[in-house]
């Protein structure tokens, strides 16, 4: 979920991949949504998308569940009535988190399965603005990051992870030194 700058929210909605829950973007019609639109993006069932509103106000949207394939839908205007859709990397983890960097390129921290109960915490760096292109690197490795995860800003301009690892039941706070969290 995310705000618009006049107070109403914008709900991504996903599902299991396997039950065939499509992916929508809910647009409250007011600050308490008590009415709203649901748009499909597509014929895509995607699991636990997450959000960001940019600047100019154009949703955009990161998913897990497409062949296994990290997604990001890039909205062509602000309710999303295009979008263009980009497959990034392979084997994420339902856990993902999308935040948008002072310079306006997404980074999407998720969970990369790569064997049963294991999992690296990975980054992945948007080069443009639309997410069409970027690369991926490990944050955290040898533990199992495939559940819970989330990216924020810190007042000081740089990154905060937040995950839990379910390989030792740890729940962890990494405080990067720049935004780019490398």
């Amino acid at each position: 979920m995310a705000v618009r700058s006049d107070g109403r929210p914008l709900i991504a909605v996903g599902g299991n991949a396997g039950s065939g829950t499509l992916l929508r973007l809910v647009d409250c019609n007011d600050a308490a949504c008590t009415s709203w639109t649901a748009r499909a993006l597509g014929s895509v069932s995607v699991a636990f998308p997450a959000l960001a509103i940019r600047p100019d106000g154009r949703p955009l949207l990161a998913s897990a569940g497409v062949g296994q394939q990290l997604t990001a839908y890039d909205c062509a205007d602000i309710v999303c009535t295009t979008h263009a859709r980009t497959f990034l990397a392979s084997s994420p983890s339902a856990a993902l988190s999308l935040k948008l960097g002072a310079n306006g390129f997404a980074m999407i921290a998720n969970g990369r399965s790569i064997a049963a109960d294991a999992s690296d915490l990975r980054v992945f760096d948007c080069a443009n603005s639309g997410s069409s292109v970027g690369g991926s690197r490990t944050v955290v490795g040898g533990g199992d990051f495939q559940y819970h995860c989330r990216a924020c800003a810190a007042r000081r301009r740089t990154s905060v992870l937040a995950f839990y690892d379910a390989l030792n039941g740890d729940l962890r706070l990494r405080v990067c030194a720049n935004p780019e969290c490398t």
